[in-house]
């Protein structure tokens, strides 16, 4: 796998076009930008689930304000994992380009990935630095307040974080046929 980094994300430092297959089928946009956001609200229920288990499992749930603040400020740092897990998901001669951004860092696949391929890659960042961390959060005995807060805060805002991720993800299951390619050209996404 190749990684090239880009640096800032401008309008003269953008996404490179890439040359799409002629029988290839343009994803569809939302209709509104909003519509980005639906995937908050499945996991904000996983969040909810999440607190409802460790009350229930562990009887107790404690967070405190410094640990909060520090888990927080851990996001950022992580943004960085989490393109760097995306990346990692590529085939071993796939290339990609990672950008930053005010609004944080992004990580564009510039050869054509296999759909199943492309699930995985999109999937893979809040699997391992959201859900799974969740998860294993639900059992970090409650007597660990500082533990909890940091992990509680940094799980929840790296899968907060995937939600554009998420939303693609259902895009490309609802509207590309099995067995189909992938491919990301400018800011559009094809398959074939």
């Amino acid at each position: 796998m190749k990684i090239k980094w880009r640096g800032k994300l401008s309008k003269t430092n953008t996404f490179s076009p890439i040359k799409i297959p002629l029988n290839s089928v343009q994803l569809l946009d939302p209709k509104y930008k909003l519509q980005y956001y639906i995937p908050i609200i499945p996991i904000l229920i996983f969040i909810v689930l999440c607190v409802y288990c460790k009350t229930g499992f562990m009887w107790k749930f404690t967070l405190n304000s410094v640990g909060y603040i520090i888990g927080f400020l851990l996001i950022i740092p992580f943004s960085i994992i989490h393109e760097l897990l995306h990346a990692s998901c590529l085939p071993s001669k796939g290339k990609a380009e990672i950008f930053y951004s005010v609004s944080g860092f992004c990580f564009v696949a510039t050869t054509p990935t296999s759909r199943k391929r492309y699930i995985l890659i999109t999937l893979f960042p809040a699997l391992m630095l959201g859900i799974i961390p969740l998860l294993i959060w639900i059992f970090i005995p409650y007597k660990y307040v500082m533990l909890n807060s940091i992990w509680f805060t940094l799980s929840s805002g790296n899968l907060a974080s995937s939600v554009i991720d998420l939303y693609t993800l259902a895009q490309v299951i609802n509207q590309t046929p099995k067995g189909s390619s992938i491919i990301q050209s400018g800011f559009e996404c094809y398959y074939y």
